[in-house]
């Protein structure tokens, strides 16, 4: 079912105009889609598979390519996507209270200064720092109850 609903997904991108172009299209003009958080379902789920999963992918794979040499829509939206509507924070790998921060290691690290920078960009938000409503570590990672 998931190879369904990502294929479905990448031939609507294949029909949907990216966040930064304009293509004339005979007597109409495609907009240039808008910000993440006024994008409709259907934009976000063609932005989704155009160029959020394939930068991902790449920066996930560049980190581990073994690892995530599958990368694909249920590595950040868990393996019940279909059945959450693609909802985040997913049921993937819970992190503890207070956040990874106070943690140290090599995936941390990662995340923070990888994953964390991208994913916010691609979405027209800022970095949660603590101070601010940005994308953060609970934007993909719920926390522990």
């Amino acid at each position: 079912m998931t190879r369904i609903i990502t294929a479905s997904l990448v031939l609507l991108s294949l029909s949907a105009c990216t966040k930064d172009e304009v293509t004339e299209t005979g007597d109409s003009v495609v907009e240039e889609l808008p910000p993440w958080a006024e994008m409709t379902q259907d934009q976000k789920g063609a932005y989704m598979a155009s160029d959020v999963t394939p930068a991902m992918a790449a920066i996930f794979q560049a980190y581990d390519a073994e690892e995530y040499a599958d990368f694909n829509c249920a590595t950040c939206h868990g393996s019940n996507a279909d059945a959450t509507g693609y909802a985040m924070p997913s049921d993937i790998h819970q992190l503890s209270v207070p956040p990874p921060e106070a943690y140290a290691g090599p995936a941390v690290e990662f995340m923070y200064t990888e994953v964390v920078p991208a994913m916010a960009g691609l979405l027209d938000m800022d970095v949660n720092d603590g101070t601010n409503d940005g994308f953060g570590c609970y934007g993909c990672h719920t926390p522990e109850q």
